[in-house]
C-alpha cells in the first residue's frame, strides 16, 4: 500500500488580483489620432480579459507561454540523479 506524499513543496511565484484590458478602437486613424493627441475625446472602448485572476506556481512546476501551469517533467526538466 502506497502513501500519499504530503505536498510540501513552496510557492516559488504568487500571482495576485492581475487584470489585463484591453482598447479596443473603431478605426485604426483613431488609435493614430489619440496618440498624436490629435483628439481629446476618448476614442476607444475597454475590454477585459482577466479580472482578479490569483494563482501560485509552487517549487518543482513550470509556466508555459500561455499562463498554464505544468510539473517539472512535462516541461522537459529532470532532477540529475
Amino acid at each position: 500500500m502506497e502513501e500519499k506524499k504530503e505536498e510540501t513543496t513552496q510557492v516559488a511565484i504568487a500571482v495576485e488580483n492581475v487584470c489585463k484590458v484591453y482598447r479596443l478602437y473603431d478605426k485604426p486613424t483613431d488609435r493614430l489620432k489619440e496618440a498624436l493627441k490629435l483628439t481629446r475625446k476618448q476614442k476607444y472602448h475597454e475590454s477585459h480579459a482577466l479580472s482578479n485572476v490569483s494563482f501560485d506556481v509552487r517549487q518543482g512546476e513550470c509556466v508555459d507561454e500561455r499562463g498554464v501551469v505544468h510539473h517539472r517533467a512535462a516541461c522537459g526538466i529532470y532532477d540529475e540523479w
